[in-house]
């Protein structure tokens, strides 16, 4: 009788473990998604906060020319991102607005993404 009752709680340990094998990686793979997909959001709001960032320091003239703000916000991006990206940042000024523009390409996926900032000079407060 013991030797039967030994032979059932083996076999339930051994489909405990073959269902273990199969659901882990799919658990795992999940976790890892979560994780990728929390680290692609980040960068994304990185991308526009450096956007809306040199947009207003351009407006309160902290750069010299259009050419330093965008080495700036560059070195920027790349010391702040964590994923590989490739991005075209423009800044155009005239008398009245600022207009900045980010595009940024992921490395891993084939999607573009562009962020556009514009800040007008004469609602600047002066503090």
């Amino acid at each position: 009788m013991d030797h039967k009752k030994n032979v059932r709680s083996l076999k339930a340990d051994g489909s405990f473990t073959i269902e273990a094998a199969l659901i882990m990686p799919i658990i795992l793979g999940i976790i890892v998604l979560f994780i990728y997909i929390a680290m692609h959001s980040y960068d994304l709001c990185v991308i526009e906060y450096v956007c809306e960032k040199t947009c207003i320091d351009a407006v309160r003239e902290v750069f010299s020319d259009e050419t330093e703000a965008e080495d700036r916000a560059s070195s920027e991006l790349e010391s702040r991102l964590i994923g590989k990206w490739d991005a075209d940042i423009r800044v155009h000024s005239d008398d009245m607005a600022v207009y900045t523009e980010i595009e940024a390409r992921s490395l891993l996926f084939s999607g573009a993404w562009t962020y556009t900032s514009l800040a007008y000079k004469h609602f600047l407060p002066n503090y």
